[in-house]
């Protein structure tokens, strides 16, 4: 399931174009997949915490946001928002196949400084006693483009 902003798709949208590939170190960083710790977080396992300390974070869902965030203009130059759609995409699905009966948000968030545009893209499981990091049916007072993906 997806759902976008009316920021994106005004601002974004028509800059998606499909990509027959993306950088190697982030295509690295999504097979070689994630881990659950034992508080229940899922990581990226390259980016996983050494320990994990329940006490920095208000909940699980920041922690994992915090940790699993990638800044896109760490790893390309070149096409930000496609690269960005691109391996959003490519973790929802990763998730989807790998950890079934969890359920995934994968957010991206574009910022477009001085014409200068880079995405972060951050991913959390959702969970029912927790308040959720992006508010969908309050997306479009957003003033950052959005696009979140889900698993099902």
């Amino acid at each position: 399931m997806i759902f976008i902003n009316k920021s994106f798709k005004d601002n974004i949208l028509s800059k998606v174009h499909k990509l027959s590939s993306i950088p190697i170190e982030l295509s690295l960083l999504i097979d070689d997949g994630f881990i659950v710790h034992n508080n229940g977080c899922v990581f990226f396992k390259a980016k996983q915490p050494l320990d994990v300390d329940n006490g920095n974070f208000f909940d699980k869902t920041e922690e994992e946001c915090f940790y699993n965030e990638l800044r896109i203009s760490a790893y390309t130059d070149d096409d930000i928002v496609s690269v960005a759609i691109s391996v959003s995409e490519m973790i929802t699905m990763k998730l989807q196949t790998t950890m079934p009966l969890k359920k995934f948000e994968v957010i991206t968030i574009f910022d477009d400084f001085d014409d200068e545009m880079d995405a972060v893209i951050k991913f959390h499981t959702l969970r029912k006693e927790e308040v959720m990091y992006i508010d969908i049916q309050h997306i479009d007072e957003y003033q950052q483009p959005l696009y979140i993906s889900r698993t099902q």
